[in-house]
């Protein structure tokens, strides 16, 4: 009897051991899974080829020195979560190591997808603080309220980055008045669809940019420095 129940614990504690190695291999993957979760590595190589026609950026909103030699360029959505993560945790960074210092300029264009229902409003609202010089002081507070961009909300945060409400009303309603749809129609031309894209390059003679690199999505700060320093010397 005795050898019976000696049999019988050890076959149970063998299941425990068969169980709790499982376990152990199931939280592995789950780690292996976070650790190439979106945001987290270097942005991905994208499904569009590289331009081969230079890109105009003297119509978009630039940050830096126009005539910086290198330029990075972003086809971006305010209610993209991947685009407010570039916004928050990495382009503040890159602005005072590669923009402030001269290295390169960093020009805005709008990609608002059909599938954010606020991010059309959005980009108008950008549009409009654009021409009231105050395109980056909205910039940071649209994403900082994304994805909460209801059009009821666009006034308020208008006044916080300090606008003249009359102004921004008078452009807002104005849906021919704006730069979106030119922006959109470049990324169609482009075959973009995806936000954020990413193109870096470098200024020619006639003003345009020669892109040498396009990625998407958005990675870490340092997957970003280390690409940009790759491009930039």
């Amino acid at each position: 009897m005795a050898d019976k129940t000696e049999g019988l614990s050890a076959r149970f504690q063998m299941v425990l051991n068969t169980i709790a190695a499982v376990g152990m291999i199931v939280a592995s993957m789950a780690i292996i899974s976070n650790s190439r979760a979106p945001g987290s590595d270097a942005p991905k190589r994208p499904s569009v080829d590289i331009p081969k026609e230079p890109i105009a950026v003297d119509d978009a909103t630039v940050s830096g020195a126009r005539s910086a030699r290198w330029v990075m360029i972003e086809y971006a959505d305010f209610q993209c979560p991947a685009c407010t993560r570039f916004a928050r945790s990495v382009w503040p960074a890159l602005q005072t190591k590669y923009v402030d210092s001269g290295q390169l300029a960093f020009a805005f264009k709008h990609l608002p997808l059909g599938i954010h229902e606020y991010a059309r409003g959005a980009a108008r609202a950008a549009d409009c603080a654009a021409k009231q010089g105050r395109f980056w002081e909205l910039h940071g507070i649209l994403f900082g309220a994304s994805p909460q961009l209801d059009e009821k909300e666009l006034p308020r945060l208008a006044q916080m980055a300090g606008l003249n409400l009359t102004q921004f009303g008078t452009c807002s309603a104005n849906a021919d008045n704006n730069s979106v749809a030119r922006d959109e129609a470049e990324a169609k031309r482009l075959g973009l669809k995806t936000t954020p894209t990413f193109m870096f390059g470098r200024r020619n003679d006639a003003g345009t940019v020669d892109v040498r690199t396009v990625i998407q999505g958005t990675g870490s700060l340092e997957a970003f420095r280390k690409i940009i320093d790759s491009i930039v010397k």
